[in-house]
């Protein structure tokens, strides 16, 4: 007796799949198979920044180009002291 017979001895006395259920995972292995063919080919937003890698480049470079652009027309360190350097201004003891 072979590995398949045990098998075949074991499965005896349990009932056929339904139609539908058969229908069911037919249809389930099915989306599974595309799903992963759909990950492996790139299908989506990301395949064209992985089909041009200089595309990534730009936009990092554009992005980077807006945050200086920011702090040099927004420039922080120009405006007059804020809340907590006038309370500790206020706090602290007189010079002498």
């Amino acid at each position: 007796m072979n590995e398949l017979d045990l098998f075949r001895d074991f499965n005896r006395g349990v009932a056929a799949p339904s139609g539908d259920a058969r229908r069911q995972a037919s249809a389930s292995l099915t989306g599974a198979i595309e799903g992963e063919h759909r990950r492996r080919t790139g299908h989506g937003p990301l395949r064209r920044l992985r089909s041009r890698p200089g595309g990534v480049a730009l936009a990092f470079l554009a992005l980077a180009g807006v945050a200086v652009a920011a702090l040099l027309v927004g420039s922080p360190w120009k405006r007059s002291p804020g809340f907590l350097e006038r309370a500790q201004a206020a706090l602290a003891p007189p010079a002498g």
